[in-house]
């Protein structure tokens, strides 16, 4: 509006650009847009090439009348607009053509099989009103009254004269739509699915026999390979916008922000952060040569956090086969570890950071555990084998890592994989504190 950029702009009140300006162009609405009284405003982005760097300017106009420009102010003119010197957006077309900033979208894809089926829907629907509503032929000097003929609830229709069998003749209809044009109507369907990646199960429907659940999960992730393909560029232009951000950052934060991050389970930590070290450093002098600046590397990789091709059933599915195969036991870490980091699955890291948590902790127990036994062993030395608390103790360890069961002795110690070969067998700690133990306890 007019009165906007002279209210923002004053020297603008007698040099705005006239209705009859050729940059503004009328669209096609809904309802009638007035363009009276408002100006095309201009934001141009452009490259420019200062010494041997090549820096983003930009500039703000009016018809004639420039209302910001980055080269008119000295701090920026050398600098540009940004250090980044990349245009400050991401163009994200859904088929791209090669060297435009647009692309294809799904009407330019699919609109000329749409518009043969809509041709043969119409042709379809001409022929089966034709036959359903027969026409005639009549002659002129036949004497039929043909309001009354044409009114199918006219019960008496009224004649002159004798009515010969020539008088009127039954128009043949077109025969019905035969199987040829059908098939060709369905193929024009498929056609239209495959093009637009909309195919039946991807909106819930199976192939006939197919009931299991698992089986229909399977299908649409099969269905959904074209959406996730195309969606991929989009993630591809998330990572590019959020590296400008990362750019931002290097050149706009000057002083010390405060940031609160929401980690698992709800944990709040509060940070500070600035681009202190995200600046140039001075390299200093080597052998006489000025090394220059060193513009670090911001050491982060960004990806979409929801970017993964799984889907939440298949997500589920796998932490399952997981349990079922022993991954969470914490006497299995090593062996597991190894088989976890020849996978690819969303969440890779956290799996691999509690199963390492879990055999720390796995192996903190059985160190304190035999610490205890030995504990307990030099009980019932002083005590000269009267309180006999080692076969006690010991037979309370298996119960707890055998899952509370009761293992009648310490000749029943927990059988695990040996970390070392993988053949079952016991723990090299547990089975040198039973050894003790029975050494302990056995009468001289």
């Amino acid at each position: 509006d007019n009165d906007v950029l002279t209210s923002r702009y004053p020297n603008l009140v007698n040099n705005l650009a006239t209705t009859n300006d050729p940059i503004i162009k009328k669209y096609q609405y809904d309802d009638n847009v007035d363009t009276t009284g408002k100006s095309a405003v201009i934001d141009w982005y452009y490259h420019k090439m200062v010494g041997n760097k090549k820096t983003l300017q930009y500039v703000k106009f009016t018809g004639e009348t420039i209302l910001y420009a980055t080269e008119n102010i000295p701090e920026m003119a050398e600098r540009g607009l940004y250090d980044h010197g990349l245009y400050p957006f991401v163009f994200d077309p859904l088929f791209p053509i090669l060297d435009m900033p647009y692309g294809f979208g799904f009407v330019d894809v699919c609109k000329n099989s749409q518009a043969s089926i809509d041709i043969l829907n119409n042709c379809f629907e001409k022929n089966a009103q034709y036959a359903c509503a027969p026409r005639y032929f009549a002659r002129n000097d036949g004497g039929i009254n043909e309001e009354e003929f044409a009114d199918p609830y006219q019960l008496i229709v009224h004649v002159d004269g004798n009515l010969g069998d020539d008088s009127y003749k039954t128009i043949d209809p077109p025969g019905l739509i035969n199987g040829n044009y059908i098939s060709l109507l369905d193929q024009k369907i498929n056609e239209m699915k495959e093009t637009a990646g909309n195919r039946d199960a991807v909106n819930g429907g199976t192939t006939a026999g197919v009931t299991a659940a698992s089986a229909i999960a399977a299908m649409q992730e099969s269905a959904g390979k074209t959406s996730r393909d195309q969606i991929s560029t989009t993630f591809d232009t998330h990572k590019e916008v959020v590296n400008f951000v990362i750019e931002l950052i290097r050149q706009f934060y000057d002083m010390p922000r405060q940031f609160r991050i929401v980690g698992q389970d709800g944990q709040q930590e509060f940070t500070e952060y600035s681009n202190e070290g995200l600046q140039p450093q001075y390299q200093g002098m080597e052998y006489g040569i000025d090394m220059g600046y060193r513009l670090p590397a911001f050491d982060i990789k960004v990806e979409a956090e929801k970017s993964s091709a799984y889907s939440r059933l298949s997500q589920n599915e796998l932490a399952l086969q997981f349990y079922r195969s022993g991954f969470f036991a914490p006497q299995n870490s090593d062996q597991v570890l190894a088989c976890i980091n020849m996978m690819n699955f969303q969440g890779k890291q956290e799996v691999i950071q509690r199963i390492q948590a879990n055999g720390t902790m796995y192996q903190q127990m059985l160190q304190l555990q035999q610490q205890m036994l030995q504990m307990v062993q030099m009980i019932d030395q002083l005590s000269g084998g009267q309180t006999q608390m080692a076969a006690s103790v010991a037979d309370q360890i298996n119960m707890s890592l055998d899952g509370g069961q009761p293992t009648g002795g310490m000749a029943q110690m927990p059988q695990q994989l040996d970390n070392s070969t993988g053949i079952a067998g016991e723990s090299g700690h547990m089975t040198s504190a039973r050894e003790r133990a029975a050494d302990s306890t056995s009468p001289s």
